[in-house]
């Protein structure tokens, strides 16, 4: 797998299998995936101000929380540490990360 110059923060809500008969869902939630594509961190995103303030305050404060850096958050200079990939809004679109390539094999 090509190594990836960033961390990526993704939002929304996910669905996960934490084991063979459960479902997990996990709404308003970040997941923080390293430069090498490993999920290293789960939180749930804390909740806006007012419907009008910019997500990106939330992300941040979950991204200081992990001890990335916060130049996309306007603060530090030099080249970005994270981006960041807003999912859908609403009930209607998941996330379901570790899905792909995974099979019920006997």
């Amino acid at each position: 797998m090509p190594r990836v110059s960033y961390k990526s923060i993704y939002t929304g809500t996910f669905i996960s299998t934490p084991s063979l008969d459960s479902l997990r869902v996990l709404e308003k939630h970040a997941i923080g995936v390293d430069e090498t594509g490993v999920i290293r961190h789960v939180a749930p995103l804390p909740p806006l101000i007012s419907e009008d303030e910019d997500p990106l305050i939330s992300v941040c404060h979950v991204a200081r929380s992990w001890g990335w850096g916060m130049r996309p958050c306007g603060d530090g200079d030099g080249e970005r540490e994270w981006t960041w990939v807003e999912g859908g809004k609403g009930r209607s679109s998941w996330w379901f990360p570790g899905f792909v390539g995974k099979s019920n094999r006997r």
